[in-house]
């Protein structure tokens, strides 16, 4: 294989996703985030069908959420798949993977930039074997587990929670949507964060010296980064007849270390 050309393209409907496959002559495609499920009248348009990146290691977290869930869930390995797009949600035969490790550290957004990098190259993989006639390897649907889409109150902190947990959460809804609490009546996204083992009072009791911590059932977060009314940011989206795209990310108006609260 030696040169391969690649037109991008989002459509926002099922009329404007045929009007894409017409025009282009497409005899593949490739999907990465793209949201929504493709019908069997379009994934039959292109010869060489569709490919779709995926960032889990298929069948564990279908969905839209693949990586946090992950996160949340306390996994010590995920990674990234390639497969064959089918009528289900990430349920087609599978081309390529490859994991990575979770050392507890990673935020959703450090995890998806490493995953995109290593699926671009997965990616290429999986075309030269469609060229060779190499066929997927279907998924056991045994072993499945859904990563459904997260939301605005799944990524409230409840701080009779224990410690731990509230650890991943930060960690999971960094950039987005952003694990929140309320303070005084005014709503505070937490990005940055690391656990202690001490309680410093009751459950979501404050205390503030060299660090500001909040208590949990069983320890205490220490707040290392906190936005007041952060505005929407954006993990990485990439296009759909092809790879595109880098991260974009939002300002945040507010913004302040923990010092400053």
């Amino acid at each position: 294989m030696t040169e391969i050309g690649f037109e991008t393209a989002k459509p926002n409907s099922q009329q404007e996703l045929e009007e894409v496959l017409a025009s282009s002559a497409a005899e593949l495609v490739v999907t990465v985030a793209y949201g929504r499920l493709i019908k069997l009248k379009a994934l039959q348009i292109p010869r060489h069908g569709w490919l779709n990146l995926h960032f889990s290691l298929l069948p564990k977290y279908r969905g839209a959420a693949p990586v946090q869930h992950a996160i949340l869930h306390g996994e010590t390995e995920t990674g990234v798949t390639v497969f064959s797009l089918d009528e289900g949600m990430d349920t087609g035969p599978i081309y390529e993977s490859a994991s990575i490790s979770l050392r507890g550290d990673e935020t959703a957004g450090n995890v998806l930039t490493h995953l995109s990098h290593k699926g671009a190259d997965l990616v290429m993989r999986a075309i030269e074997k469609i060229e060779r006639g190499i066929q997927p390897i279907p998924q056991i649907d045994s072993e499945a587990s859904l990563a459904p889409k997260i939301t605005k109150e799944n990524a409230k902190i409840n701080w009779g929670s224990g410690v731990d947990h509230i650890d991943r959460l930060v960690r999971a809804m960094n950039p987005e949507p952003g694990a929140w609490t309320t303070f005084r009546g005014e709503r505070f996204h937490i990005s940055q964060a690391r656990k202690s083992g001490t309680k410093v009072g009751g459950i979501g009791e404050i205390s503030i010296s060299q660090e500001i911590a909040v208590s949990t059932i069983d320890g205490s977060l220490i707040l290392e980064e906190v936005s007041l009314q952060v505005r929407r940011r954006c993990l990485p989206r990439i296009g759909f007849v092809a790879l595109a795209s880098s991260p974009v990310k939002a300002s945040c108006e507010n913004r302040c270390q923990t010092a400053g609260l």
